[in-house]
């Protein structure tokens, strides 16, 4: 199976000026039109133009939680000139050009509203600078934090303990997880996390052996069949993801946990790899699942000479798969399936078993050729239109979508209970109608299928299940049932335009606008993007499957999990049925702040 660097989903956004949006151009762009020159060396000239006069611009701060006047908050234009808010949380900058200005807010303790935080990059505004502007508005949301206390069972200090947070994220529709911050319990086994946004957190411990560390393995006779530790428990008592209790930060929130570690033994587990490819350059990589089939932390030590692997490991289930691979060397972090260039020659082996009790003696893992799962793909109503080489979408995001040739940007299998980057599956092209899954430690998947430039994905089904809404399943032998996917070659556009008056109070708070657009019956892909009232007041999505679609417009990013129906409605959206190479334009109404 081809495990290629997974390409982030596209989608061409082209910018589309409604005729009331050009009636608006001159209250928040500067119309004058570059004059092309025969000077190469006046590109830059030709591209901006002038800035105008230097104008005083002044506003207000205010809390996004209570919105109260935030004092002492430092207000910067282009990251040059600055000035602190006062007691109101008011502020003066003279001296600004009249020119597209990106404002840059700091507080303390604080960040932009929807971004900010652990693991996200600061979203500062930008607004049109001219003069007689009506005062500027800007918000700050409060960090949150996440304070514990670890105790073990021994009455031991935790010193030392390996503490892990998850925070909530989307994954077409659905929750998945992804790791921000990982600390160390300080001597009287406290940790705290802080700084961080709004959103949904979990927070799990690392096994620990030994004086509470990672024990250093040797594959020999003389390595200790035993091992005292505490074994990995998330916040809750669970060592189970999805019964782990989730801990809900907003509005500058302090949350206080405690995590309580029972003394545990780990065994020695030796596993021997029988039919080892031993010919040429092969690549050894090794995934090693739970009872609850997630990735099971715990450090695998492999021998180089004949590839054979030990582990401590507490009493439990697992599942161990090992993969050969020949040529390219692996870059996949251990605990998880390598990314590779070919899979045609692969050799695979699947054990699962279980300890109990004590140290096993040498299990036996067979190797053999690998199988695959077929992907076929289906065109409706014909095949492929010609599309570009590459298309690119450098405003949102800098992302690249190139066309190679293939017809999916991208088709691969994440677990159903999801932690970024944990066992991620790509399918390999093998021709225009046909895909294949390599072997993938056996459970439950979820697909995402994209298609590339100038089509889009109708349905992914497996023995008539939709794939939309049940998991694809793999066996013990690394295999599923055959996947179908139908690629629509007659696919819509949508433009989303922002109303007059919803572009001026946006553009007055130096805001962005956050949209979603959500499929109800079609594939679940949904497309997000944001719209600068200051540069844009429309956008035009291609290749989107006929079908019924919601939008929402926030002001805030929100996490929309649309394929689950306990979740919460983000909002009552607008409802818009797009057509087969229909053309539809959609004016936006902001859902709620």
């Amino acid at each position: 199976m081809n495990r290629r660097r997974s390409r982030s989903r596209q989608r061409l956004l082209h910018v589309a000026f409604s005729a009331f949006a050009l009636t608006l151009a001159p209250l928040f762009l500067n119309t004058q039109e570059p004059q092309p020159s025969d000077n190469p060396d006046s590109a830059d000239a030709a591209t901006f133009p002038t800035p105008g006069p230097p104008v005083t611009v002044s506003g207000v701060v205010l809390s996004a939680a209570t919105g109260k006047p935030l004092p002492r908050a430092l207000v910067k234009a282009n990251g040059n000139l600055g000035a602190l808010t006062d007691d109101q949380g008011r502020f003066t900058i003279p001296g600004i050009p009249s020119e597209e200005t990106q404002f840059q807010v700091e507080k303390p303790g604080f960040h932009t509203p929807g971004n900010g935080g652990l693991g996200f990059s600061p979203d500062f505004p930008e607004v049109q600078v001219a003069a007689r502007m009506p005062e500027l508005k800007f918000f700050l949301t409060p960090d949150n934090s996440i304070t514990g206390q670890i105790t073990l069972s021994t009455g031991v200090p935790a010193e030392g303990v390996h503490v892990v947070l998850l925070q909530k994220m989307n994954a077409n529709g659905r929750a998945a997880w992804s790791e921000v911050a990982t600390h160390q319990a300080t001597p009287n086994g406290t940790f705290q996390f802080y700084g961080l946004n709004d959103g949904t957190y979990l927070v799990e411990t690392q096994p620990e052996l030994g004086n509470y560390r990672d024990t250093e393995l040797t594959c020999t006779a003389r390595t200790i069949r035993e091992q005292e530790g505490f074994e990995p428990v998330f916040y809750g008592g669970t060592d189970k993801l999805s019964n782990a209790t989730r801990i809900a930060a907003s509005s500058g929130g302090e949350t206080e946990i405690h995590l309580a570690l029972e003394r545990t033994t780990f065994h020695m587990v030796h596993i021997g790899i029988v039919n080892a490819p031993t010919e040429g350059n092969w690549k050894f990589t090794q995934t090693l699942l739970d009872g609850n089939g997630q990735g099971a932390p715990y450090p695998l030590h492999e021998d180089k000479k004949d590839h054979s692997l030990c582990v401590y490991l507490p009493d439990g289930s697992y599942t161990l798969e090992v993969v050969a691979s020949a040529g390219e060397e692996s870059s996949a972090p251990s605990g998880s399936t390598a990314q590779r260039a070919d899979s045609s020659s692969d050799r695979v082996g699947v054990l699962s078993f279980k300890v109990e009790g004590r140290a096993k003696p040498e299990l036996r893992l067979t190797m053999e050729q690998a199988a695959s799962t077929p992907v076929f793909l289906h065109y409706q109503p014909g095949p492929p239109r010609p599309s570009p080489t590459t298309e690119v979408n450098a405003e949102h995001g800098g992302f690249e979508r190139e066309n190679d040739g293939e017809p999916l940007a991208e088709l691969d299998a994440s677990p159903r209970d999801w932690v970024s980057g944990e066992n991620a599956q790509n399918a390999d092209s093998v021709d225009a109608t046909t895909y294949a899954f390599g072997p993938a430690p056996p459970g439950a998947y979820w697909i995402r299928a994209i298609a590339n430039t100038g089509s889009c994905i109708g349905e992914v089904t497996s023995q008539g299940q939709n794939l939309a809404h049940s998991p694809w399943m793999v066996g013990p032998a690394g295999t599923g049932a055959p996947i179908e996917v139908v690629v629509r070659t007659d696919c819509a556009s949508l433009t989303v335009a922002i109303p007059q008056g919803l572009a001026a109070e946006a553009t007055s708070l130096g805001a962005k606008l956050h949209v979603y657009v959500i499929p109800e019956s079609p594939w679940p892909d949904e497309a997000q993007f944001d719209i600068d009232p200051n540069n844009e007041f429309s956008h035009k999505l291609e290749d989107l499957a006929p079908g019924r679609y919601r939008v929402y417009v926030f002001r805030t990013r929100h996490l929309i999990e649309y394929m689950n129906p306990a979740a919460p409605e983000p909002g009552a959206g607008q409802e818009i049925t797009l057509e087969a190479d229909g053309n539809a334009t959609l004016v936006a109404e902001e859902v709620e702040p």
